[in-house]
C-alpha cells in the first residue's frame, strides 16, 4: 500500500506559561492518503527532541472507499527546559516520517500581580493541502 503524508501548522508559536494551554498551543494537522481502503494506518507524533507527544502509536482506520484522512495534533507537552525551538513530523509504521514542521515554544516565568500576561501568538494554516507541504513515503 502506498500511503502520502501531508502535514501544516495550524499554530507554530507559543509564548507563555508551560505547559502551554490546548487552546494555544503549537497544532498541526496531517493528510494521510492511502491507494487503497479499507486500510488500517498505525502513526504517532515525533519532535526533533526525541519526544512522542500524542502517548505513541495510534491506529487510523479509512473504511472502505475511504482514500484519506486528516489527523489533528495539539502540543501541549512542552515543559519548561525543553528545546524553544523544534520540529515535528508524523511517522507512519510501514511508510516512514513526514517532512519536519518546525515550531516555536518559548516558556515564560509567570506574571506577578499587576502586570501583563503572557500572549499567545500563531499562524494562520491554509485551507487545503497545496503542493510543496508534506513527504511523501511508499
Amino acid at each position: 500500500m502506498n500511503i502520502t503524508i501531508t502535514i501544516v501548522a495550524l499554530r507554530d508559536r507559543y509564548s507563555g506559561p508551560c505547559p502551554p494551554p490546548g487552546d494555544a498551543a503549537p497544532a498541526f494537522q496531517a493528510a494521510v492518503a492511502v491507494d487503497r481502503s479499507p486500510a488500517d494506518v498505525t502513526y504517532r507524533w515525533v519532535t526533533g527532541s526525541g519526544n512522542v507527544t500524542d502517548g505513541g502509536w495510534r491506529t487510523a482506520r479509512l473504511g472502505a472507499g475511504e482514500r484519506s484522512k486528516v489527523l489533528s495534533h495539539t502540543d501541549t507537552a512542552h515543559r519548561a527546559g525543553d528545546p524553544e525551538k523544534d520540529w515535528i513530523a508524523l511517522e507512519v509504521k510501514g511508510a516512514g516520517v513526514s517532512r519536519h514542521v518546525p515550531f516555536t515554544v518559548t516558556c515564560q516565568k509567570a506574571s506577578s500581580p499587576g502586570s501583563a500576561s503572557p500572549s499567545a501568538s500563531g499562524s494562520a494554516s491554509p485551507s487545503g493541502y497545496p503542493g510543496g507541504y508534506g513527504g511523501t513515503s511508499g
